[in-house]
């Protein structure tokens, strides 16, 4: 009878539980040593065709068709191992700050008066006309208000909504481990955020370690060997000043940098570069302009034999550089047959942020063409220290 049960009905069996054979047991199941020896079974609810299958190796459905379908998407194993991660994760963190570092976890609220910070946010209407709630961005005004109030170490998990436009890493409704300390120093917030880091790793991710204290670096050093304030430091390509060594042959130029891709022209092809280069300074472009540099200029060159350059794509504002310049950056730079060298000239703010951006794009493709690019596995985790409270104009102002 159970046989024409369809697949996620729910049935009620009745019967004894034993042990398998050993020669029966299976050490993949969660229930793989034991078997029920059936009396009696019932169904209580049978289940139609399903919209996709759940069962763990069936292929993963489209991500319209499960959204739609959520409860079924729930079941699955992935989704069962995240939300009970999420929750072993969050339990993990609220022992170690209430009562090892003697935090309080208050909750607040959810509706408040509208506040000027960096986005838009959610509005609620009320029922009086014209009067509204706006969905707080993140707790700020009552965590000050904690502060003042007495409670001088305090925690929650906050809901923040933002009223932006989507992006990978951004979404319109969020939570977040919403911290605030009084009379305290940078030092004691970056000691107390690794230690709660290396806990929860410990706890969710055992035999998994995380060497402390974690790295620290400037937001200057950051930028300028990356391209990036948030620089993904697990494999090289790092940018270099060549300003020193190299004349371009147009003074309005400010700086040259560049990052190198040992024997990149061996995967990379002349076109490759060229159709990649093209389609990201097309996509770029209102992102460009708004570095508002106008001697911005790059290229990419391919090292040839016996040191000779051939500049494979070039855009913008980019001018060629003097022979004796080639010269002393293949010393320099120790160049060799089949490199490949994106430079990049103009303020050195503009340079090297589209050299970062080069950097982790062309990652991409080099490693979908072959190339061997050499990564750094486990975590390690970053502070960028230091950022401006400003930054110039293309004015210098």
């Amino acid at each position: 009878e159970l046989n024409d049960v369809p697949l996620e009905s729910v049935v009620c069996v009745e019967g004894k539980v034993q042990l398998r054979p050993a020669n029966m047991r299976n050490e993949d199941m969660k229930t793989g040593d034991i078997e029920i020896n059936v009396v009696s079974c019932s169904f209580i609810n049978k289940a139609g065709n399903l919209a996709f299958q759940i069962s763990s190796g069936s292929p993963m459905a489209v991500e319209t068709s499960r959204l739609e379908h959520r409860y079924l998407d729930l079941r699955r194993e992935e989704m069962q191992f995240n939300l009970r991660l999420r929750s072993r994760a969050a339990m993990a963190v609220r022992r170690l700050l209430t009562q090892h570092f003697g935090f309080v976890e208050v909750e607040t609220p959810t509706l408040f008066k509208q506040t000027p910070e960096g986005a838009r946010e959610f509005l609620v209407q009320t029922r009086q006309k014209g009067k509204f709630y706006a969905l707080p961005q993140s707790p700020q005004q009552f965590k000050q208000m904690l502060m003042v109030g007495g409670i001088d170490r305090y925690f929650q998990f906050a809901r923040c909504y933002r009223d932006e436009d989507l992006r990978s890493d951004r979404q319109p409704e969020f939570t977040q481990l919403d911290l605030e300390m009084s009379f305290v120093d940078q030092g004691g917030i970056l000691t107390l955020v690794e230690e709660t880091l290396a806990h929860l790793w410990g706890e969710i991710l055992p035999g998994s370690e995380l060497t402390l204290p974690f790295l620290r670096m400037p937001y200057m050093e950051a930028m300028d060997k990356y391209g990036s304030d948030k620089p993904d430091m697990t494999f090289g390509w790092m940018i270099d000043d060549l300003t020193d060594i190299a004349v371009v042959k147009q003074p309005s130029h400010k700086v040259l940098c560049s990052f190198v891709v040992r024997s990149g022209s061996k995967v990379m092809t002349d076109s490759l570069v060229e159709k990649e280069v093209t389609g990201i300074f097309k996509e770029w472009e209102l992102g460009i302009a708004e570095l508002n540099d106008e001697t911005l200029g790059f290229a990419v060159i391919k090292v040839a034999a016996e040191g000779k350059w051939h500049c494979v794509v070039k855009q913008r504002e980019w001018c060629d550089i003097s022979e004796s310049s080639c010269q002393a950056l293949n010393h320099s730079l120790q160049l060799q047959h089949g490199d490949m060298v994106f430079l990049a000239c103009g303020l050195k703010a503009s340079a090297a942020y589209l050299l970062g951006r080069l950097r982790l794009l062309f990652a991409d493709v080099a490693e979908r063409s072959g190339y061997p690019l050499e990564r750094k596995s486990g975590y390690n985790f970053l502070w960028v220290t230091d950022f401006p409270l400003f930054a110039k104009t293309s004015s210098g102002c």
